[in-house]
């Protein structure tokens, strides 16, 4: 067959939502399942923590339960336990509904979710050990964040072949999302892990590189992955079209040049130029906030979210409303 033939064949056929679901039921109810553990355990722990603020007496004579290792512990347990088990359960199922075809390699997702448990379980460990870079924000001992990379990289490895398995003409704007929180993951995790933990930078500087790696986590990594599911669900459920790719890419490109640099403190001791341009990124950001706002009420125009009969519509306007408030507050930092 011609290069050029081979270039124009026709997509695969699509296979059926409930081919598609079967696909993706063992492992993507295996990382919700664990995100609902690591969410109790995150909880609990966090409660430790907030009560031995107040009462710094209780289980003093535990050095491994001071408030420092508690409060790390809670936020290890929340961002990669939870939000990272169900923020990649939720890309496997979506990027497979979207491409149209079942999940590929299904048993590197289950190897890749165990060794992210297991990287997210020895964090926990060695911060309760004290075994932990001392950098507020990136808690990770070194061993944990190969076991985080090594586990992602074989869930990626099924997204990816998946994603490639069908040709489409256009992308669906949530695809673009889904695929920058699979790529902004190893790239924030493993320049973190390179410059605060192998190869730590000097002093002063490492404060700049744990805010960029905590930021970007939080809002370009989890925020792609948050922003893919709003952007997906709310026009699926309401019947409607996406009101303009236009916004959307405007938006999607915007958050990952913006996410990283916004919230530095103001009275880091950095020099000014660097906290005068982190202001100026969370100003800008504001352009996010009406890329994304303005493309989703325009798409669900005249249909009450919040006061919705169906759940899920009303869980993917809670989430919209949370995220615009979020972006509200980085901007009027």
């Amino acid at each position: 067959m011609s290069e050029e033939g081979t270039h124009n064949a026709p997509p695969a056929p699509e296979a059926s939502p409930e081919e598609i679901n079967a696909s993706c039921r063992g492992p993507v109810l295996f990382l919700f399942f664990s995100a609902a553990l690591w969410a109790v355990q995150a909880t609990g722990v966090g409660l430790l923590g907030s009560l031995k603020m107040h009462v710094p007496g209780f289980l003093a004579d535990f050095s491994h339960l001071t408030y420092g290792r508690l409060q790390a512990n809670s936020w290890v347990a929340f961002l990669y336990g939870f939000a990272g088990n169900a923020g990649l359960g939720l890309t496997l199922w979506m990027l497979s509904r979207l491409r149209g075809m079942p999940l590929a390699r299904p048993g590197f997702v289950l190897a890749g979710a165990f060794l992210w448990n297991a990287g997210a379980t020895a964090a926990m460990v060695g911060i309760t050990m004290g075994d932990q870079p001392g950098v507020a924000g990136y808690e990770l001992p070194a061993y944990a964040s190969r076991l985080l990379l090594i586990g992602q990289a074989f869930i990626a490895f099924s997204a990816i072949i998946t994603y490639f398995s069908r040709r489409h003409q256009q992308l669906y704007p949530s695809s673009w999302f889904l695929i920058a929180g699979l790529v902004a993951f190893p790239w924030i995790v493993g320049t973190a892990h390179w410059l605060l933990v192998e190869t730590p930078v000097r002093g002063a500087a490492q404060i700049p590189v744990a805010h960029w790696a905590v930021t970007s986590l939080q809002q370009i990594w989890l925020g792609c992955m948050g922003l893919a599911a709003i952007l997906y669900f709310i026009p699926k459920i309401t019947g409607r079209e996406l009101y303009s790719r236009q916004w959307a890419a405007f938006g999607f490109w915007m958050l990952l040049i913006l996410g990283g640099w916004v919230n530095l403190n103001s009275g880091s001791p950095l020099p000014v130029w660097s906290i005068k341009l982190s202001q100026y990124a969370s100003g800008l950001f504001i352009f996010v906030l009406i890329a994304i706002g303005w493309n989703l009420r325009q798409t669900a125009k005249g249909v009450p979210l919040l006061g919705s009969n169906d759940l899920t519509l009303q869980c993917m306007g809670f989430a919209l409303g949370a995220w615009l408030i979020t972006a509200l507050f980085i901007f009027g930092n």
